[in-house]
């Protein structure tokens, strides 16, 4: 498959990328180019852009597609929004906040967040509860929108070289 990878060269991008390349997949990674790292497989091919400059990224992609696009970093909404229809599956990475409570725990009765937090539960949809939760699910929104299809994934942290 041919893979662009939007980020890449932070905590979880380099093991993926190495993973893609391993199996035999033509990766792309689209950064700023200021974190250069030497573990980045040599044959992956990198494209410098500002991936929360809308027009610098659209100038970027040219009129490339891609069978997968991974965005691990960006303005996602523009990101998605930029990339619809230039691929056949959209893969993003967000955030845990967009649950009710993961920010105020004080929204749960009992005070504290659920835990293990089940994947289907409560989402913020108040921006007076949790401004930033509700702006993640906003984002979920739009990722969904351009890319029906699409696989989201939420995290708060990655464990890796890069993040202790």
């Amino acid at each position: 498959m041919n893979v662009l990878m939007i980020g890449g060269t932070g905590p979880s991008g380099i093991p993926i990328v190495r993973r893609l390349v391993d199996h035999g997949h033509e990766v792309t990674i689209l950064h700023r180019g200021t974190h250069e790292r030497p573990e980045t497989p040599t044959q992956v091919p990198h494209i410098h852009a500002d991936p929360y400059d809308e027009d610098v990224l659209r100038g970027a992609l040219g009129a490339s597609t891609w069978d997968v696009i991974v965005a691990m970093y960006g303005r996602l909404r523009m990101v998605a929004r930029v990339t619809e229809g230039r691929c056949g599956h959209f893969v993003s990475v967000g955030g845990v906040p967009a649950y009710l409570g993961w920010t105020n725990a004080w929204l749960h009765e009992p005070a504290g967040l659920p835990v293990p937090l089940r994947e289907d539960a409560p989402l913020v949809d108040d921006p007076a509860t949790d401004e930033k939760g509700y702006r993640i699910v906003r984002t979920e929104d739009a990722v969904f929108a351009a890319h029906p299809r699409a696989a989201h994934f939420r995290y708060p942290y990655l464990y890796g070289p890069y993040q202790p």
